[in-house]
């Protein structure tokens, strides 16, 4: 975060610089910008039975600002955004009943060790923005809206586990522990990809900074901005297994996500994740051009 702080101080030494002089100056009717911006960009949720650290990603986007006066305006827009976090789970003990290749009935059993699980999101964001901006060359201004998101793609990708698999058969009061053509055994370094499906994300949304004149009738923005995603986006109720049993391959069980699975919680299946949203604070620098006002001479 020693970036924002250090944006913030920038904005604050240009605004202040901006105030001490007369200037005359075209304030922009209309703006067409093109932007980008990041930092901490996260799936944001929490677990009792995990640590989750909220992860890194950015936004760019295309927008449109219309100034009813030197000061007040709205603004539009289209962007992509990724959000990303990283779920770490030390050991976690699973079973439930299931089917072997025979179909004989047993209790699937597997105990997890240093499990991690990366989660990124993409979607299509559609801001519609209040904007100020203070008088002069040099503008402080402020931003206060909403956002609508909309899911374009959603993945998840597990690595570093150990399992330890085996399946106690009641009827013959047996636990088989090595027989790993059944998946039963010791199996370390398992990866897994898979897919995510979110809902559509609604968004409060913040931004402040400094507005500079450059040459050649362009502007640059720079300054920082947060956004809470205020909505529940998992879509489907977890119904799956943390880790399946893949009866079709044994060998080849499965991990499903952490916010998509359910696990044996003092035998009752539980889900990790009730709800999760979309959280993100960063920097955000653009550049826009447009049309210009009449001049005026301002007195700050």
């Amino acid at each position: 975060m020693k970036a924002i702080k250090y944006v913030i101080i920038l904005i604050s030494g240009l605004f202040v610089g901006s105030t001490l002089f007369a200037q005359e100056y075209m304030y922009e009717k209309h703006e067409f910008l093109i932007y980008g911006g990041g930092a901490m960009s996260s799936l944001n949720y929490i677990s009792k039975e995990m640590n989750v650290n909220k992860g890194t990603g950015g936004q760019f986007g295309v927008g449109y600002n219309l100034f009813f006066s030197s000061s007040f305006g709205i603004g539009i827009g289209a962007e992509m955004s990724i959000y990303t976090s990283k779920a770490l789970l030390d050991m976690l003990s699973e079973k439930y009943a299931a089917r072997d290749r025979y179909n004989e009935s047993f209790e699937f059993r597997s105990k997890v060790y240093n499990y991690q699980e990366e989660q990124r999101a993409t979607y299509i964001n559609i801001p519609l923005m209040l904007n100020f901006q203070s008088s002069g060359v040099n503008r402080f201004y402020i931003g206060l809206g909403a956002k609508v998101g909309l899911p374009v793609s959603g993945q998840y990708k597990t690595s570093g586990a150990t399992f330890v698999n085996s399946g106690y058969y009641k009827f013959e009061n047996v636990e088989y522990t090595t027989q790993e053509f059944m998946g039963f055994g010791s199996f370390t370094g398992k990866e897994v990809k898979g897919d995510l499906s979110f809902k559509t994300a609604c968004f409060a949304t913040a931004e402040m900074g400094v507005k500079l004149k450059l040459h050649g009738g362009l502007l640059l923005y720079t300054g920082i901005y947060a956004e809470y995603g205020f909505n529940n986006i998992l879509k489907n109720k977890a119904v799956r297994d943390f880790v399946e049993y893949n009866v079709a391959s044994s060998s080849n069980f499965k991990t499903n996500s952490v916010l998509a699975s359910q696990f044996d919680l003092n035998g009752t299946r539980t889900t990790f994740v009730e709800k999760a949203n979309l959280l993100s604070v960063g920097v955000k620098i653009k550049i826009a051009f447009g049309k210009m006002n009449n001049a005026r001479t301002i007195l700050l």
